[in-house]
């Protein structure tokens, strides 16, 4: 049987040129520790990566900050939930036009539903590739900007 020999990741993921060319700070919203250091590394060659660790944090990081993309945990382990602080951050005028995209291991029936009524613009269930993420972003900028 043959060994697979893979490609180093920047050979082996095609170019993302919305994202470069749209995305230069992202806000990383999640409880876990892991999940935010694999987010960031996905991102590390395409941007500035910033973190929050609950809702609260993250309103705290909009208020005082711009961000060309926000990346939510929903199910954040304490004080207000991901949709929760999806909705404020939609409220403030700043933040209307950035891309919110839902990470969840949740699954609750009606939360990818719940997550788009409240202004995210889409949703990503966990675990995710990185190839996945990467897609989504691009797909979610293409669209923002039509």
């Amino acid at each position: 049987m043959q060994d697979h020999i893979y490609p180093k990741d920047t050979d082996y993921y095609p170019a993302y040129p919305a994202i470069k060319r749209v995305i230069n700070r992202a806000l990383i919203v999640d409880d876990d520790l892991n999940i935010r250091a694999l987010v960031s590394f996905y991102l590390k060659k395409i941007c500035d990566s910033e973190f929050a660790e609950s809702g609260l944090q993250a309103l705290e990081a909009v208020n005082r900050s711009d961000y060309d993309l926000i990346l939510m945990d929903i199910e954040l382990g304490y004080g207000m939930n991901g949709v929760e602080a999806s909705r404020e951050i939609r409220q403030l005028s700043d933040c209307r036009d950035v891309p919110i995209i839902a990470m969840t291991s949740s699954v609750e029936p009606g939360i990818r539903k719940k997550c788009l009524d409240v202004g995210m613009d889409a949703f990503l269930s966990k675990p995710f590739y990185k190839h996945t993420l990467l897609d989504e972003i691009e797909h979610v900028i293409k669209e923002n900007n039509k």
